[in-house]
C-alpha cells in the first residue's frame, strides 16, 4: 500500500482531476498520450490529447502482488505514421506504461503513479473506424510463457533472419506434441494414432 503525507491527503480530498498518461514505444519512437482534453506535461514530456480518453482504457486494479492479466487500450484517429508502424509489426513486446496523473484545481500535480507497466502483445487495426486496439500484457506475463518459441515467420525471423520453417507449417501432416504424450486414438493400417511425441526441444529449429 502506498502511504502519502498529510499535505497530499488533504489535496486528494479536494475533488482533484484524474487523468491517465500513456507511454508506448513503437518502432524506435516513444509516443505519449493523455486522456485529458488538453495536452499534459509531465517529467519533461508532452502527452498529446485527443487520441485516448477515459473510455479507451480498461479499469485497472492496483494490487500489492504482481498480476499477469492483460489490459486493452484504444487509440482514436492515430497518425498515419503510427498506423504504418503497427502495420509493419514494429510493436511486438515493446514497452507500454499507464500512469495515473492527479492534479488540483489549478492544474498542479498532486501525485502521479504507475498503474500498469507491460509489453504490447497484440494490435487490432480497424480502418473503417480509424481505431487501433492495443492489448498490453503485464511484464510478469513472460514468466508464464515458454521461452524461445516463435509462432510465425515474422517473429521467428527477428531472431533467425533466414529461417523459413513456418512458411511450410501449413503443409505439415502429423501433429507434434512437445513435452507430452500424444493422444491415443484408434486407427487402422500403418500409421499410429495421434501424431508424434518428443520430450521437448533443446534448441530452436533453424
Amino acid at each position: 500500500m502506498k502511504n502519502y503525507g498529510s499535505s497530499i491527503i488533504a489535496q486528494l480530498r479536494q475533488r482533484p482531476t484524474i487523468t491517465y498518461l500513456i507511454e508506448m514505444e513503437v518502432g524506435a519512437t516513444t509516443y505519449y498520450f493523455t486522456t485529458s482534453d488538453t495536452n499534459d506535461t509531465y517529467n519533461g514530456n508532452t502527452y498529446i490529447a485527443g487520441v485516448v480518453d477515459d473510455e479507451s482504457i480498461e479499469d485497472i486494479e492496483i494490487t500489492s502482488t504482481p498480476k499477469t492479466d492483460d489490459s486493452n487500450i484504444s487509440l482514436h484517429s492515430p497518425s498515419a505514421t503510427l498506423k504504418a508502424l503497427f502495420l509493419n509489426e514494429n510493436y511486438m513486446n515493446k514497452p507500454i506504461k499507464t500512469l495515473k496523473h492527479i492534479t488540483n484545481y489549478f492544474g498542479d500535480e498532486i501525485v502521479t503513479k504507475t498503474v500498469f507497466e507491460g509489453l504490447i502483445s497484440s494490435v487490432d487495426i480497424n480502418a473503417e473506424d480509424n481505431l487501433i486496439e492495443i492489448t498490453q500484457s503485464s511484464i510478469w506475463a513472460d514468466y508464464e510463457r515458454v521461452t524461445g518459441i516463435k509462432t510465425n515467420t515474422t517473429s521467428q525471423q527477428r531472431h533467425y533472419p533466414t529461417d523459413t520453417a513456418f512458411d511450410h507449417a501449413s503443409n505439415a501432416i502429423d501433429k507434434v506434441y512437445w513435452g507430452q504424450e500424444s493422444p491415443v486414438t484408434e486407427s487402422t493400417g500403418t500409421g499410429g494414432g495421434g501424431g508424434s511425441s518428443f520430450s521437448g526441444p533443446s534448441v530452436l529449429m533453424q
